[in-house]
């Protein structure tokens, strides 16, 4: 089973996010140093891969990356350095997501 969440005021998350963004027409940037984001679980009993593409914030004469871990709770998903758009994914563990229908994530 597969959802696509797609960001900005056309998209369908608008109100699964949190706190930490600026949403356009087309996109949603994380602003500060942490965003908040609910994801709706389809109720299964088994792992789940969430895929994000990503494009960074950078300036060709100083930062050529930014850094972004996500986080559930106190558990960290996933540590990445974004030095171009690109696409990134990574595991929900059964034992974070077991009986629920939806998880919060931090991204920071």
């Amino acid at each position: 089973m597969e959802s696509a969440f797609i960001f900005g005021h056309v998209g369908n998350v608008a109100d699964s996010l949190g706190s930490g963004w600026s949403v356009e027409d087309n996109y949603a940037w994380a602003i500060g140093y942490e965003s908040t984001l609910t994801l709706s679980l389809p109720g299964s009993d088994k792992p789940y891969v969430v895929r994000f593409t990503l494009q960074p914030l950078l300036n060709p004469n100083g930062r050529a990356s930014q850094r972004l871990v996500f986080l559930a709770g106190a558990d960290v998903l996933g540590r990445f350095e974004v030095t171009e758009r690109q696409s990134i994914e990574f595991a929900l563990p059964v034992a974070l997501t077991a009986g629920l229908d939806r998880i919060e994530l931090t991204l920071v």
